[in-house]
């Protein structure tokens, strides 16, 4: 098979200086990036209160006051973050806060961009390309980064760039060093979030395996089976549901049609080198699971919370994501699959022009779906319907008579995002972002691969390259909807929230005030409250030490042994003559089911004071 474009190998010293030169600019660009959608992270408050919870969560911590998943609320989500976090902040010598923990997923986002493109680059060598991951890694990205600040997911999508790039970097050159980090990167994200480091796990195991020509063909078919079964089994509960039955549908057919083109381009990797994945997860998974022990957190407590827990979550809170199906797409990709298969039986006669068509159809394509993921996601739409299109990728690489290197890197990356956006289930909101993020790193290959035969491409100057990488660039921009002349213009005439901890944040007028006199009225009124559903960001906002820390990110979150840890806090507040105030967020609904906590909090019927859907109770 056609190895592509032969040339002579650049001295050491010119591809080390290309290397710097590519990891320049990459970092600037991020530099750039973060600079000019800065307002993002710092142009709002939502009053679902998940950032107020991890920085409360956090104090807590650090300041020894309680253990994770026991007086510490952290179910469903690993300890391993909360490590980073809190180590973070013992080193820059912080409170958590709402300003300094938007600084952190600000620079944790532009980092996750950066590490995508810099998956591109060891592919493909190609810098435009790179940035033009980076750009559209960083779109998808920052829409979502400043509603929810400091939740996990930010770090994991940090750890899954990590991972993109140890595939790559594997795929390149296969090194037990890359396996290792792909394990270790891997464990780490299973113990930040246990969904999308599960699914990683499957999707390097099905690109490993599925695809080896030294695995038995049972072997083969038996793991691209599990590929296929994990969202069938992951969202049956809920399959009655449209929404669960067109994300399940359009996954499945992606990996489907990725294992397809993998059965007849089989390649040989070690047998046993997955190995050093496994001891590289081990040894942080292990690590991850003492942190918690070590400051008191009993080890079943840990198990439940971290492993069980997560469970319960599609019968507790389930958010549908704007989607339908494109049967476009499906009929392109089935198409494309086809044409993969085909091309073995194919005379050789023609193949020259078959395969120029192919590597220009697979540079459009990667541009198309590059195109769809960051402007659909920058405007909160879900971009799962034309995910079975990612499989045109490999089908089309195998076509085009790639490099071996390129086509194993596609076929890992493109499983990876195909599985990975079903973090969306059950919640979507912002973890559809995160679960599109990746996609862009195969799409941006792909771009790159079908360009580096075309003579118009490689001849060009370089300042004609700069060019249209800057056009391309400028024009996800501009779909994104979002200008940051206008974002800048709109946060510089916002008001300043002037609460503690808020620093450069800058709001909605009506919001700063009712945030402000909600504060107010606490601090006069209140020794101590308790935030219904959330308004943890409030014992930031008035300095008032947190009644409990069992702070879910909704009461419905909490189990029954948790909601008698928060009535014996406040009875004990009570006890001690302290004014116990009762915030009710009445634009979220009443989110507290029966059990010891309503009927606590059902005693809380004296009207303090009121701002906009925020009421203040006493107890009657």
């Amino acid at each position: 098979m056609d190895q592509g474009v032969q040339s002579a190998a650049p001295a050491p010293g010119a591809t080390r200086r290309r290397a710097l030169v590519a990891s320049g600019v990459i970092a600037a660009t991020g530099v750039v990036l973060a600079g000019a959608f800065f307002p993002l992270m710092f142009n709002r408050w939502q009053p679902y209160d998940d950032e107020g919870v991890f920085l409360v969560s956090l104090r807590l911590l650090i300041h020894g006051h309680g253990s994770l998943y026991t007086s510490i609320y952290a179910d469903k989500y690993g300890p391993f973050s909360y490590f980073v976090m809190s180590t973070l902040y013992r080193v820059i010598h912080q409170q958590p806060s709402l300003e300094n923990g938007r600084w952190i997923v600000l620079v944790v986002t532009a980092a996750s961009a950066s590490v995508f493109a810099a998956a591109v680059w060891r592919v493909t060598k190609n810098l435009a390309c790179s940035v033009l991951c980076e750009i559209g890694a960083f779109l998808i990205l920052i829409f979502g980064a400043g509603d929810e600040p400091m939740h996990p997911g930010s770090l994991g999508v940090l750890l899954l760039a990590v991972i993109t790039y140890a595939l790559a970097s594997y795929a390149m050159n296969r090194r037990n060093l890359h396996l290792i980090v792909l394990g270790g990167a891997t464990g780490a994200l299973v113990m930040t979030k246990i969904n999308a480091g599960g699914l990683v796990v499957v999707a390097v195991l099905a690109a490993y395996v599925a695809g080896n020509a030294n695995a038995p063909r049972w072997l083969r078919v038996s793991v691209a089976a599990l590929a296929v079964l994990v969202p069938v089994v992951l969202m049956l509960q809920n399959a009655s549901a449209t929404w669960v039955a067109y994300l399940g549908f359009v996954v499945v057919f992606a990996v489907v049609a990725t294992a397809v083109v993998m059965s007849v381009d089989l390649m040989s990797l070690p047998p046993w080198s997955l190995l050093y994945a496994a001891a590289g997860a081990a040894v942080v998974i292990v690590g991850s699971l003492v942190f918690p022990l070590a400051t008191g957190t009993p080890f079943s407590s840990m198990m439940t919370a971290v492993f069980v827990r997560p469970l319960d979550q599609s019968g507790q809170l389930i958010i549908a994501p704007v989607l339908g199906l494109s049967w476009f797409a499906i009929a392109l990709t089935g198409a494309g699959v086809y044409a993969a298969v085909a091309f073995r039986s194919l005379p050789e006669s023609g193949a020259e022009a078959r395969t120029a068509w192919s590597r220009a159809a697979l540079a459009f394509a990667g541009l198309w779906l590059l195109g769809i993921a960051a402007t659909l996601s920058a405007r909160n739409r879900a971009t799962a319907e034309w995910l079975p299109a990612l499989a045109l990728l490999p089908a089309l690489a195998l076509c085009a008579r790639s490099r071996e290197s390129v086509r194993l890197a596609l076929r890992c990356l493109v499983l990876l995002s195909a599985l990975q956006i079903l973090v969306a289930y059950p919640v979507a909101g912002t973890q559809v972002l995160w679960g599109t993020a990746e996609m862009t790193v195969p799409c941006a290959i792909a771009i790159a691969v079908g360009l580096e035969h075309s003579s118009f491409w490689r001849d060009a100057q370089s300042a004609a390259k700069v060019l249209a990488t800057f056009m391309l660039g400028l024009g996800l921009v501009v779909a994104s909807t979002q200008w940051p002349v206008g974002i800048w213009h709109d946060y510089l005439k916002g008001t300043k929230l002037a609460l503690p901890g808020t620093g450069l944040m800058r709001i909605d007028p009506d919001v700063a005030e009712e945030v402000q006199y909600v504060a107010q009225t606490l601090r006069s009124q209140c020794d101590t409250f308790y935030g219904v559903p959330l308004e943890n960001s409030f014992y930031i906002f008035t300095g008032i030490p947190p009644l409990t820390g069992q702070l879910a990110d909704r009461p419905e979150g909490l189990n029954n042994a948790q909601q008698l840890d928060v009535v014996a806090a406040i009875q004990e507040k009570v006890a001690a003559n302290q004014r116990v105030c009762i915030m009710r967020d009445d634009s979220l609904g009443d989110v507290v089911p029966p059990g010891p906590l309503f009927n606590a909090l059902s005693q809380y019927t004296s009207v303090v004071a009121t701002a906009g859907d925020f009421t203040i109770l006493r107890h009657s």
